[in-house]
């Protein structure tokens, strides 16, 4: 499995964990010690979407300034 393929996996891991978290989150009869474990949960994934989002921006970044940098004839010193 390369780079996206991972990335796609793990976006669609993060979209089921997100999916279950909320729907416990908002059950009516939890303790407040299960929402807040299910809270901070949700909190963690966002945050690692994030992340992989950054990432996936940064990269993106990198390939478009090397592009650049052929088409303007910079070399690396």
């Amino acid at each position: 499995m390369d780079g996206k393929d991972g990335k796609t996996t793990l976006k669609r891991c993060l979209d089921e964990v997100l999916s279950v978290s909320l729907k416990k989150f908002k059950y009516d009869h939890a303790s407040n010690s299960d929402r807040q474990s299910w809270g901070r949960l949700i909190v963690q994934a966002v945050k690692t979407y994030g992340d992989l989002i950054d990432s996936e921006t940064v990269e993106k970044l990198e390939a478009d300034i090397e592009m650049i940098k052929e088409k303007i004839g910079i070399e690396e010193k």
